[in-house]
């Protein structure tokens, strides 16, 4: 044997040393072989080639083997008549479903096949050339399974599209499990998904020795023994005579019997000189085995010896990557053995040197609250469920809490049980420190911007007090006898009181959207109507500032959408009204129309523009550009804040597309409707009323404020206009009243000096009073919270400043005064 080995190894250096003094000679041997095959290119390419559809997993009879060859029976019957005919086959491996689709589709020419009456209505078949018998195979458990007739209750797997199925499709008593493949077949015979697989006998034994499958056996087998043939799509007579030219000729030569003693039914052995020299062969061949052992355990060695330095470099990579991203690594089986990583040391603040890790060790360095939570977690993993990563606390030995992020997942073996649970640990107690850090950063600033608005609601209440009574005290001063000097300084008063009471008008309006108490009554609504409406209310405006005023909209049909009447009026009076007021030369063109499911609206101006830099900016409220002297005839700044609520009330956008010097446009989309019946309502007016003594002669009015400045400026103006007025500054002193539910009418402040408010006031008031109470709420409150305690009530509401005019229509809207 050492002599062998040591003649092999002489062998391969000889051939090392010469390989170079002959690689000319091979070179030029190589080149006389195969240079004259390539003359013979054209020549084969002008053979007929028939593409062959070739299922990758029917061995023996085709199949595609490790190499990616084609292989088999059929392929080598038809190489085999395909040399004599000079026709060339191609042939397309692919699963046996897709063959039959391809062979309907045309995509191939030919499909080896067994013949079936069925088959033989839609194919055209060569002439028979073998047969094939069918098999049952069962699962090793179900030994009751023994032939066709016990496949009653059991789940039995059919290959898609195979004969099978047409020889068991009037079978209703067992569960078909179809699969696309004859090895899907078996594998789920062999897992235990199926029961029973009936399928191609010679293909299905050799695939069950090939891939090992120890729980699959034949329960019976030559079953339906069938011709097997060639297919062609009807109609492709010449293909199929060539065909049976072939086949006869190749049967009359013995060359199909070599064929099928080759593949089907093992390959005949004659005496050869490699079997007459078998004992000498069988030497070399261990010689050279011993050899090739030898050299492959020094590969070997080197192998393991560079494959164990790559792991252990691998290894502290994952060690310090860990380290630096405090994730560390675990695992748990199921016989409740733990392993930790380097860093889940770290993590949990022990050693590993002088730490026991088990089960119970591991749960006390939880914390106590934590620990159900942490059972339950792992309990879900190990029933095989994904729950989501599970934060829990750990108490380090010095008594440190620290903050764990654990994520976990179950793995499973070959056959579906579970063996091992892995997963990771990361301490995330400094993110847990940051994000309580910004917790309570947001309470702080939600603290200061409650206390800003609960200021502004307070600060807005006491601006509005004096304004009250300012304004009363003009009324009364108009209806005493004036100079013409006294006169002109009380309109500009007046007029100053106004803006002062626009200003928080707006403030209120921008109050209410935020807090929400404007609800939108949707209707359907004429578009043009609205545009007409727009016409008729801004074209004299534009007039006299010499402006163009345009409208654009469908005049073929009309355009209709669903939305709040009174809303929408608002949102283009606010655009249109700015679009006159800061457009000096051109024109304002209103335009509406259909875009999809929408109605686009856009108010175009040539005005002077907006920069860029201010366009994201103008939305906002007090937003004002070349005003820095806050002029009041300029708007205050409150206009579009207003449409931009407004419009995300209705369920649009505004958009704003402005050149500096050339003008603007302003755009919003609605819902459009398509409708030809719409209901056009108004927003309900007070009625008007005639300010004369008629009004308040001979009433008696009640008046409940605590601010004496407003309560004497209210009973001046009603003392003076005839009336009589009883005043208390608390709800309780005029409850005491004996004879506070006969007045006429009642002037109510909500904020009063007592325990009491106003609201409540008028309901104590109205459950001791028979007749309904005619009163009016009047308020310097503008807080959301008002707006919701207001909402609803059974009377208006007027806030401060009041108008006179309107405090009178308001009463008086409620009936039973003298016209």
């Amino acid at each position: 044997m050492t002599l062998h080995v040591f003649m092999f190894i002489s062998a391969i250096r000889a051939w090392r040393r010469h390989v170079v003094r002959f690689k000319l000679p091979v070179l030029l041997f190589a080149v006389s072989v195969f240079w004259p095959l390539s003359g013979n290119a054209d020549e084969q390419q002008a053979k007929p080639v028939y593409r062959v559809a070739i299922d990758r997993e029917y061995a023996p009879f085709e199949f595609v083997d490790m190499h990616g060859k084609v292989q088999g029976y059929t392929p080598s019957l038809l190489r085999a008549l395909g040399d004599e005919a000079g026709v060339q086959f191609e042939f397309i491996a692919m699963n046996w479903p897709d063959a039959l689709a391809s062979l309907k589709a045309g995509k191939v020419d030919i499909v080896n096949m067994i013949v079936t009456p069925e088959r033989a209505a839609e194919f055209q078949f060569s002439a028979p050339h073998s047969r094939i018998a069918q098999a049952l195979f069962r699962n090793e458990k179900k030994k009751n399974i023994v032939d066709l007739d016990s496949l009653a209750g059991h789940v039995v797997a059919l290959q898609k599209g195979d004969i099978s199925l047409d020889r068991l499709a009037d079978r209703a008593d067992f569960t078909r499990h179809i699969v696309d493949s004859k090895i899907e077949g078996l594998l789920h015979l062999n897992l235990g998904k199926a029961d029973a697989f009936l399928c191609a006998q010679q293909s299905c034994v050799r695939a069950i020795s090939e891939y090992g499958l120890l729980n699959v056996e034949l329960a019976a087998g030559d079953l339906f023994s069938q011709d097997y043939a060639f297919a062609t799509r009807q109609g492709n007579q010449p293909l199929i005579e060539l065909l049976n030219r072939q086949l006869a000729r190749i049967k009359a030569s013995g060359q199909l019997q070599e064929l099928e003693a080759e593949w089907l039914h093992g390959q005949l052995i004659q005496p050869s000189w490699l079997y007459q020299n078998r004992v000498v062969l069988s030497l070399l061949a261990c010689t050279l085995l011993a050899g090739m052992v030898l050299l492959w355990n020094v590969s070997l060695r080197r192998l393991v010896h560079a494959r164990t330095k790559s792991l252990q470099k691998n290894k502290r990579y994952l060690m310090q990557s860990q380290r630096i991203a405090h994730i560390g690594s675990w695992t748990y089986d199921m016989e409740h053995n733990i392993t930790w990583s380097d860093e889940m040391h770290r993590i949990f603040g022990v050693s590993p040197d002088t730490f026991t890790l088990n089960a119970e060790t591991f749960v006390n360095l939880i914390h106590t609250d934590d620990q159900a939570a942490m059972q339950s977690w792992v309990a879900c993993c190990m029933s095989g469920g994904k729950p989501p990563a599970l934060v829990f606390r750990c108490v380090w030995p010095d008594g440190a809490v620290h903050y764990i992020e654990g994520q976990g997942e179950l793995l499973l073996n070959d056959n579906g049980t579970p063996f091992i649970m892995s997963g990771t640990g990361q301490d995330i107690t400094e993110r847990k420190e940051t994000e309580k850090r910004l917790s309570d950063s947001m309470r702080q600033l939600e603290s200061k911007e409650l206390a800003k608005t609960r200021f502004l609601a307070s600060a807005g209440h006491d601006l509005r007090q004096p304004l009250a009574a300012a304004n009363m005290f003009l009324f009364a001063l108009r209806s005493t006898a004036t100079s013409p000097q006294q006169a002109e300084i009380i309109q500009q008063m007046t007029h100053s009181m106004d803006a002062f009471k626009s200003l928080l008008d707006a403030l209120l309006k921008v109050s209410k959207l935020d807090s929400g108490m404007i609800k939108p009554e949707c209707q359907e609504i004429n578009v043009n109507e609205i545009l007409i409406w727009l016409e008729q209310n801004f074209a004299v405006m534009a007039t006299e500032k010499r402006l163009g005023f345009r409208l654009y909209f469908p005049m073929k049909e009309a355009l209709f959408v669903r939305s709040d009447m009174g809303l929408l009026k608002s949102v283009l009076s606010n655009l249109v009204s700015n679009a006159v007021k800061f457009t000096d030369r051109g024109a304002i063109m209103i335009s509406a129309r259909a875009r999809g499911g929408d109605v686009l609206f856009q108010v175009w101006d040539t005005g002077m523009g907006i920069p860029g830099e201010h366009l994201e900016h103008i939305f906002d409220e007090f937003y004002q550009l070349d005003n820095p002297q806050r002029d009041r005839t300029s708007g205050l700044g409150l206009g579009l804040a207003i449409v931009k609520r407004t419009l995300a009330l209705l369920g649009g956008e505004v958009s704003c597309l402005s050149r500096p010097g050339r003008g603007t446009v302003f755009a919003f989309c609605l819902p459009r409707a398509v409708s030809s019946t719409v209901v056009s309502r108004a927003p309900a007016a007070l009625p008007e009323c005639e300010l004369s003594d008629v009004f308040a002669q001979g009433r008696t009015f009640v008046v409940l404020e605590d601010d004496p400045l407003v309560a004497s400026a209210t009973t001046t103006v009603l003392e003076g206009m005839g009336g009589k007025v009883k005043c208390f500054s608390s709800a309780e002193d005029a409850l005491l009243h004996t004879d506070i539910e006969q007045a006429d009418y009642y002037i109510v402040d909500f904020m009063l000096g007592g325990a009491l408010n106003g609201i409540q006031f008028l309901k104590t008031l109205r459950q001791k009073s028979g007749p309904p109470i005619k009163a009016v709420l009047v308020t310097g409150d503008t807080s959301s919270s008002f707006i919701h305690e207001s909402a609803g009530l059974d009377w208006p509401v007027q806030y401060k400043p009041v108008d006179v005019k309107e405090l009178f229509a308001s009463l008086s809207a409620q009936g039973d005064w003298p016209t």
